[in-house]
């Protein structure tokens, strides 16, 4: 079973702060990205670098990215087991605040 990424709207929910720390992380995985020799087509993503954003990034399940990230033979493993860290840490961030969120609002739901 393949799980869905986090949709535009989940994410625009989402404090300003989350927002700006997702953000700084996916310019370090971007950044990693390129390095490695990873190109945006290869990875699914149309356009440019510029245009890859933490909201079209997230798009895409983590399971997506690390079967991707895994067969590739572009990177050893080493370095590779560090840039699935990082995107671990970035899902991790966006769906923990999302999943908040979601705990708050049928808290008041009940309220009412």
């Amino acid at each position: 079973m393949l799980t869905l990424g986090i949709s535009r709207r989940d994410y625009e929910r989402l404090p300003t702060d989350t927002k700006l720390k997702a953000i700084s992380m996916l310019e370090g995985i971007k950044t990693e990205l390129r390095r490695r020799g990873f190109s945006l087509r290869f990875l699914g993503h149309n356009g440019r670098w510029e245009n890859l954003t933490p909201p079209v990034f997230v798009a895409f399940p983590e399971v997506y990215y690390e079967r991707l990230i895994e067969g590739s033979r572009l990177v050893r493993l080493r370095p590779r087991e560090e840039m699935l860290e990082q995107i671990s840490e970035l899902y991790r961030l966006v769906k923990q605040t999302t999943q908040l969120e979601d705990r708050d609002l049928e808290y008041w739901f009940k309220k009412i």
